[in-house]
């Protein structure tokens, strides 16, 4: 059947020409709740797939062809990491580099735009990350036969990665008891399932199992992990317990909350913790703390969700002991 549910969700799977094609299986966006809505989603897909698809202007610029690759970055990528490469065109790249051919950049191209960057003020990790999204609209280029892609490695500028000032376990038990209302409960979220803030933010109640104690979580590139949780965000999960929706919504609209600062903040002071605190941290916490546990780095990379390993492979059994030595 071309259009079934798998996980709640309505997916579409065919053969985009016939059985001996290109097979094409789209998980269909939340808003498609009925089964009159995915196949009509279904026809103006295949609709999509039979036209010929834009193409840039021949020796278009960098600055051109850039709108191209930011809707494949919207459609593709995190929110967060769409809005970064954007800022970094928009800010660094197209100013500099804009008006170059696209086909025609050149090793003194990147060697000038580095040396204009530093003289500027940024940072050699700021200007490696800007690089690396030029690599990726040049791979993007490439992939989709706009462009023949870089022939030459760009050499990045070396930096030392900042090390986290990480909480301790007491000040991290502190931190969350301090906050307030369904702030206490996101904290605790992430921190005890070692979860993204966009991660976080995007549950809903149909994602969360209480029967089981389990938690399905969407990660980066759409990839989706059951994480157990204990005791502790069980009973705080059931006391502000509702229906559908998501988890952490603004009462007014009933979209994800968006600014948590004032809620760091106030948790922070009320915990008397000195150490600077951002949503990230928490998920340095909970790796740490597993680690100095004994727990085994594989499952923690695993809960993680880093691509490295599948966490599939892990049983939910060595999930749960895990996620269990993080309770007070």
């Amino acid at each position: 059947m071309s259009v079934h549910i798998r996980y709640k969700k309505w997916v579409i799977d065919f053969y985009k020409d016939g059985r001996k094609g290109k097979r094409i299986k789209l998980t269909l966006p939340e808003g498609i709740k009925t089964r009159e809505e995915a196949l009509e989603y279904e026809k103006q897909y295949k609709k999509f797939q039979r036209e010929e698809p834009l193409r840039p202007p021949v020796n278009a610029s960098i600055e051109t062809m850039s709108t191209m690759f930011f809707e494949y970055c919207a459609m593709h990528l995190a929110a967060t990491t769409t809005r970064d490469i954007k800022s970094c065109f928009k800010n660094h790249v197209i100013p500099a580099l804009g008006k170059v051919r696209a086909e025609s950049i050149t090793l003194t191209h990147f060697h000038n735009y580095k040396k204009k960057r530093i003289e500027l003020g940024g940072s050699n990790r700021s200007i490696t990350k800007e690089i690396a999204y030029i690599g990726s609209f040049y791979k993007w280029g490439k992939k989709y036969e706009y462009l023949s892609g870089l022939p030459f490695k760009i050499e990045a500028l070396p930096y030392k990665r900042p090390i986290p000032l990480i909480l301790s376990f007491d000040e991290t038990v502190r931190f969350i008891k301090a906050g307030k209302g369904i702030y206490k409960v996101l904290f605790l979220l992430i921190y005890s399932c070692g979860l993204r803030l966009s991660e976080a933010l995007k549950i809903k109640w149909e994602n969360v199992d209480l029967e089981n104690k389990s938690i399905t979580v969407l990660c980066k590139g759409n990839k989706e992990k059951r994480i157990p949780f204990g005791n502790w965000l069980y009973e705080e999960f059931a006391n502000i317990r509702k229906d559908n929706g998501h988890i952490f919504a603004n009462k007014r609209t009933g979209r994800p909350i968006t600014n948590i600062k004032r809620a760091l903040r106030d948790a922070r002071e009320g915990g008397g913790i000195k150490k600077r605190i951002h949503p990230h941290l928490l998920r340095h916490c909970f790796a740490t703390h597993l680690l100095d546990r004994g727990v085994n780095l594989r499952v923690i990379q695993g809960l993680l969700g880093h691509a490295q390993v599948q966490t599939t492979e892990l049983s939910i059994e060595a999930k749960r002991a895990a996620t269990d030595s993080l309770l007070p």
